[in-house]
């Protein structure tokens, strides 16, 4: 095994913990976001796609405030630079909940999706100003 694929496999590795972390408990959701917010996101485009997924659902499925706080605070940072990514997981998921409103209760997590819109968008007019 070569080195470059030493490298890969620990990127890999640690690209799967930041995923696991971001579907764990509060406290792993919390600083796997904290930690994002300050770091840069992957620059591989599926690997990125991952992470923005991943800190989205977190957005919806948290339920601790200060945890979603703090993946509201992350997502709003990546925005600045992914801002049609961002905002295209966070539209697929509020169509999902739309089409699928009359069999379960979504209400909630369209609270949530809400939220996050709002936050985001504090984002974009705290940049425009």
């Amino acid at each position: 095994m070569t080195t470059s694929d030493k490298i890969a496999i620990g990127h890999q590795t640690q690209h799967a913990e930041m995923l696991r972390a971001l579907q764990g408990q509060k406290q792993a959701i919390g600083y796997m976001a904290f930690t994002l917010s300050d770091g840069s996101l992957p620059w591989n485009s599926r690997r990125r796609r991952e992470i923005l997924k991943a800190l989205c659902l977190a957005a919806v499925f948290e339920g601790s405030d200060r945890s979603r706080v703090l993946v509201y605070e992350a997502l709003r940072r990546h925005s600045r630079s992914h801002p049609q990514e961002v905002l295209g997981i966070v539209t697929s998921i509020e169509a999902r909940f739309t089409e699928m409103g009359d069999v379960a209760d979504v209400d909630r997590g369209k609270r949530r999706l809400s939220a996050l819109r709002a936050a985001l968008a504090k984002q974009s007019a705290k940049g425009a100003a």
